[in-house]
C-alpha cells in the first residue's frame, strides 16, 4: 500500500513535498500498518529528454534529481514508486492522447532506473 501524489497534488509537486509526505507517513504510523511505498506521479520530469533519450527530473522542482529523493524515501524505509510515460515524457503523441504506441516507439525503463536504488521501487508506466 502507499500513497500517490497524483490523487492531491496533480502537477503541484515538489521534491520538498515528497520528503515532508514520507516523514508524515512514517511519523503517523501509516508505515507501521503495511503503508510502504510513497509514489510521484507525472510532472516530476523536465519537458525535454537529456542527451541520450533518458527522461530526467525538472531541475526547478527536483534541483538535486530523483536520486536524492529515493535516498531520502529509503533511508525512512520506505518504498519509491515513480510514473514515467511510455516513450514520450509526458505529451500527447498526436495531440488528442489516442493514438496507438507500437512497442517499438516504448523507450526502456532504464532512464528511470538509472536514478533508483534497487533497494525497491515501483514502477508506473502508461
Amino acid at each position: 500500500m502507499g500513497w500517490n501524489s497524483w490523487n492531491t497534488f496533480y502537477c503541484d509537486i515538489n521534491a520538498g513535498l515528497i520528503k515532508e509526505t514520507a516523514d508524515a507517513m512514517v511519523e503517523s504510523g501509516m508505515k507501521e500498518v503495511g503503508y510502504e511505498y510513497i509514489c510521484i506521479d507525472d510532472c516530476w520530469m523536465a519537458p525535454e529528454r537529456d542527451a541520450t533519450g533518458n527522461l530526467q527530473a525538472d531541475p526547478e522542482t527536483f534541483p538535486n534529481g530523483i536520486s536524492a529523493v529515493a535516498d531520502y524515501i529509503h533511508e525512512r524505509g520506505l518504498k519509491l514508486g515513480i510514473y514515467q510515460s511510455a516513450g514520450t515524457s509526458g505529451e500527447r503523441i498526436d495531440g488528442d492522447g489516442l493514438t496507438f504506441v507500437r512497442r517499438s516507439q516504448v523507450q526502456s525503463t532504464s532512464s528511470v532506473e538509472t536514478h533508483l536504488d534497487p533497494g525497491g521501487f515501483h514502477l508506473r508506466i502508461l
